[in-house]
């Protein structure tokens, strides 16, 4: 061997060592990285809670629509209330005064007072008739189905002046002067009171025009019905205050 080889020997040994000890180093590192499959993931960040509501602040409620109670008369002369609505029952056997704009009147209750000043002077007291089968109809000039009602039990008053029967009209919120003028166009002969501020109306929970309400000689509501009926329906309300009694027309 040339002296110039054995100068190189050393330098090539040291690379060739240096080389050995850089892939021993690598594949130290490999042996020990974790297998990617099995890394655990970071956890993920938690959300933070939605902030509480201020008790002062209530989210606000919903409006709920108001009922309209249906225009329908069972056969009894009673009104048949719209699905969802349930008439309450009186509290006990014994008939009360009722007058509530929610509730209104039931069958079985006795007749709240109705004292209006009448057309032509003086005044309608309901009570100044009791012993006396009464027909109570609160009516008005702008209510339609009263303007078909009217003549068919004004004409069935004029032909049976034989009956113990009291028809009480009550035109409601309008000035005596246009409910005369109505009561005198659609041939009225039974007494007719005013209830110009409506609060006879309200008394009485006679919130659909035209009602009816067919009270016997002790003053107690036998039916009722309101939204417009014909000759039946008035045939079957009367009938519980004269039994026997046919509304002919």
């Amino acid at each position: 061997m040339s002296r110039r080889a054995r100068s190189l020997a050393p330098v090539l040994l040291g690379f060739v060592a240096g080389l050995v000890l850089v892939v021993l180093v690598i594949g130290a590192l490999v042996a020990n990285a974790p297998d990617p499959a099995t890394r655990t993931p970071p956890p993920a960040p938690t959300p933070s809670p939605p902030p509480a509501a201020s008790p002062s602040s209530p989210p606000p409620e919903s409006p709920s629509a108001p009922v309209v109670p249906s225009a329908s008369v069972l056969p009894s002369g009673s009104l048949e209330p719209s699905p969802g609505t349930s008439p309450s029952p009186p509290e006990s056997g014994s008939p009360a005064a009722s007058g509530s704009p929610t509730t209104g009147l039931q069958v079985g209750d006795l007749a709240p007072p109705l004292v209006v000043d009448r057309l032509g002077g003086g005044t309608i007291d309901l009570a100044a008739h009791r012993g006396h089968p009464v027909w109570v109809n609160f009516l008005a000039s702008t209510c339609l189905a009263c303007r078909d009602e009217l003549p068919l039990i004004a004409s069935f008053v004029a032909r049976h002046p034989e009956l113990d029967l009291v028809v009480i009209g009550v035109d409601i919120q309008e000035s005596p002067e246009t409910a005369a003028a109505f009561a005198e166009e659609m041939g009225l002969t039974f007494p007719v009171g005013v209830d110009p501020d409506g609060k006879t109306r309200a008394f009485w929970a006679a919130w659909v025009m035209p009602v009816h309400f067919w009270i016997d000689r002790d003053g107690i509501v036998r039916a009722w019905a309101f939204g417009g009926i014909g000759p039946p329906q008035m045939g079957d309300g009367l009938g519980k205050v004269l039994p026997g009694v046919v509304f002919d027309t």
